[in-house]
């Protein structure tokens, strides 16, 4: 007896051993499963991240040159500015006139620091005023770089950023300069002998270039491998062996790609990197590895434990039936095998398939099954993906959408949302929802348009406060992206309408990117509020918000942040600001980014223009300045008057002709009779710019009784016969009504 209870224990044991080796053996095969299916989801991650990657590079270098070339062409064919740079001679009010011009648009654009003008006639060069003369002969002026870029004006150089070095932009030390030439070129293609150069800081090509967003870690080489500018925390030694890489990899001819890198203290990273077109530069992004792939890494954890914890039960059963503590050894086996195989009779590489589908589908069910159908859905929204791809089965991700069917696309807001799916499939059999950020995209194929309006008075029945955008019906998948990112632009303007809670993308305008007017009346604002008027800034901040009606959101929110940067620029210059001016732009642009309601900007932007226009109003009552802004108001409103001059104005005013003439060009820095004289010319533009007006009747209009001395005046302040200058207005108009159609 006790020969045998030996033998039955050597039974076991070997059994037990046998089966902790079969269950080792089976956790190995299942590890290399898991860890070969997910190696190629990885790799198809990677894929797709560096194909959104080159395409959000190539949309933020197109942005980036659209900004800048809108601003160029605004102030280059300013008639103000046209007379600094193409003029041999100009006067006194030509030239205040045109530097004023050029301050009010460097003081309303956040992006742009300072602003040359170059006259390659008299090599002469006027600037904005914050660093030195606004006027000087180029071989004196402090920029010498600058000199030399416009004297040269490479073809090279021409509507790209040209990154320099100078010391006039920090007071100490060089510090890094980004300009923006632009010139026009004659028939032959040489350059013509005046240019226009913006310059940007590195704060503003960095907003410009990299975003609001710091979170991830980015920099810009040139094609010799040399930095631009970076907002990355890389130690210079990683960074030069990345870049080492990059130019390895670019040599041939690899427009992008990607790859992993050692970073110490980090950990593995991650390294993207794409050309920027035009630009002969490689914008490069770092981010650490298991930021990339959140959800997917939490997949292959959850499923390397899952099989653990089977491995781990298994082995535990195999303990308790060769200790005899289960069941009998041959039962046991037999329902384990037959749960596993089905009828018993496969073998063992059959079994461990089996048991490997049926964790990989219990996984998929609870972990993959949501996270593919949502990126299936996203990838139909940004047009990644399209119908007649051979991998789009629908089916075979138990998607409730029929392909041939046509579908409408609903945005509904995130906040406090009540949304269930199963109660709109109900209606809507065909119904699929994926969230994105703050809102929800819901795909619906309704039966009929009863159907569909019963479903969308339920959800703004049961969700009073949330937002609802809808499209049209879509017949044609392919503008699937086309609708996706027409909604997401209306929800982004949503707070130009706060009180709408329901909107069609039918009722919206066709939005356009036209920076001009709206940077004209951004320069109106400032102007009303140096002068202390309030409710004139109040009215023409309220005309530049209802310009914001039909304009895309990339050049709204750039709009805003602008003229929200030129007005705390003019608080800072009158000493109302709370906090320092880079707080409060940031606190401004963070306002802007996450705007709900106007409202809210609205009443941030009143309590400034309030504080500025007392203090103003307050300076001009203890100052001579006050006596100018009156006589300026008088001569607005009487300048058409023949018999206006200084002696009248001065008996008007109660002061000698003298003493007028002496603290108006102290004040102003011309005659009152120039001053007069520049509203005239100026009533005359605007009445030449009226084609069904005649130019016989605007000396009479504009308070001269002599036609000819009517023209001598025109032609000596303006350079230009009135017909000349009617004629230049008819060329911009045209030029302006064809970029618009292109831009459409």
């Amino acid at each position: 007896m006790p020969q045998g209870k030996s033998r039955t224990r050597l039974s076991m044991s070997m059994i037990f051993t046998g089966s902790l080796v079969g269950m080792f053996l089976i956790f190995l095969i299942l590890v290399a499963i898991v860890y070969s299916q997910f190696q190629k989801s990885l790799l198809l991650s990677l894929a797709k991240q560096n194909e959104e990657f080159a395409s959000q590079v190539s949309s933020t270098t197109k942005f980036a040159d659209e900004i800048l070339i809108s601003i160029t062409n605004q102030l280059f064919y300013d008639p103000a500015v046209t007379l600094l740079r193409e003029s041999d001679k100009i006067s006194n009010f030509a030239f205040i006139e045109g530097i004023r011009q050029i301050n009010d648009i460097a003081a309303s654009a956040i992006l742009i620091d300072s602003i040359y003008i170059y006259n390659g006639k008299k090599d002469y060069i006027y600037s904005t005023a914050q660093y030195g003369p606004v006027n000087d002969n180029a071989e004196r002026f402090r920029d010498k770089d600058a000199v030399q870029i416009l004297r040269e004006r490479r073809n090279e150089q021409r509507l790209v950023i040209i990154p320099r070095e100078t010391s006039m932009f920090s007071g100490s030390g060089n510090s890094a300069i980004y300009s923006f030439m632009f010139y026009e070129t004659i028939s032959d293609g040489t350059p013509d002998t005046n240019a226009i150069l913006l310059n940007l800081k590195a704060s503003a090509f960095t907003r410009l270039y990299f975003g609001s967003d710091f979170q991830n870690q980015a920099f810009i080489i040139n094609g010799k491998g040399t930095l631009i500018a970076s907002k990355d925390s890389l130690e210079e030694s990683a960074r030069h062996r990345l870049i080492a890489r990059i130019l390895a990899e670019n040599a041939n001819d690899k427009a992008s790609g990607y790859f992993t890198f050692p970073n110490a203290g980090v950990g593995e990273m991650l390294c993207f990197y794409s050309s920027l077109g035009e630009h002969n530069w490689i914008y490069v992004k770092t981010l650490a590895y298991e930021e990339a792939f959140p959800a997917l890494l939490r997949s292959r954890n959850r499923t390397l434990i899952a099989i653990s914890v089977i491995i781990l039960v298994l082995v535990a059963v195999s303990a308790l039936i060769a200790n005899r503590v289960y069941v009998p050894y041959r039962k046991i086996s037999q329902k384990i095998s037959k749960a596993i195989s089905g009828n018993g009779n496969e073998n063992p590489e059959q079994i461990i398939r089996n048991l490997d589908q049926l964790i990989v589908e219990h996984d998929s069910r609870e972990f993959l099954g949501p996270m593919i159908k949502s990126e299936i859905l996203k990838d139909l929204l940004l047009g990644k993906k399209s119908i007649d791809m051979p991998d789009l089965n629908l089916e075979s991700y138990h998607l409730q959408i029929a392909i041939n069917f046509p579908v409408m696309l609903y945005l509904l807001s995130n906040k406090d949302i009540v949304l269930n799916t199963e109660d709109i499939q109900e209606r809507i059999p065909y119904c699929e929802m994926v969230p994105i950020n703050s809102y929800t995209i819901l795909f619906l194929q309704p039966m009929s348009q009863d159907q569909e309006i019963r479903v969308r008075d339920e959800l703004v029945r049961k969700n009073p406060d949330m937002l609802l955008i809808y499209s049209e019906e879509i017949r044609d998948w392919s503008l699937i992206p086309d609708t996706f990112q027409k909604l997401r632009e209306t929800w982004q303007l949503r707070f130009l309408h706060p009180e709408k809670r329901l909107i069609g993308l039918r009722d919206q305008p066709l939005r356009r990117h036209v920076m001009a007017p709206l940077s004209e009346k951004s320069a109106a604002v400032v102007g009303f509020l140096k002068k202390g008027s309030y409710s004139k800034a109040a009215e023409t901040w309220n005309l530049f918000i209802h310009e914001l009606e039909d304009k895309q959101y990339s050049t709204v929110n750039v709009a805003l942040i602008n003229i929200a940067n030129a007005i705390l620029k003019l608080a800072l210059d009158y000493k109302v600001l709370d906090s320092t001016y880079e707080e409060s732009c940031m606190a401004y642009q963070t306002t802007i980014d996450n705007l709900e309601e106007m409202n809210d900007l609205n009443r941030l932007i009143d309590n400034l223009f309030h504080k500025i226009t007392d203090n103003v109003q307050q300076m001009q009552q203890t100052s001579k300045k006050g006596t100018i802004h009156e006589i300026l108001e008088y001569l607005g409103q009487n300048y058409t008057d023949t018999q206006i001059s200084t002696k009248s104005v001065a008996d008007i005013f109660k002061m000698s002709p003298a003493y007028l003439s002496r603290i108006y060009r102290q004040g102003r820095g011309h005659s009152l009779m120039d001053e007069i004289n520049a509203l005239r010319i100026q009533k005359a533009k605007e009445c030449l710019a009226d084609p069904d007006g005649l130019i016989k009747d605007i000396p009479q209009k504009i308070g001269l009784e002599n036609s000819q001395y009517f023209f001598l005046l025109f032609k000596k302040m303006t350079g230009k016969t009135p017909k000349a200058y009617q004629n230049d207005l008819i060329v911009l108009r045209k030029r302006e009504a064809a970029k618009q159609r292109r831009q459409a």
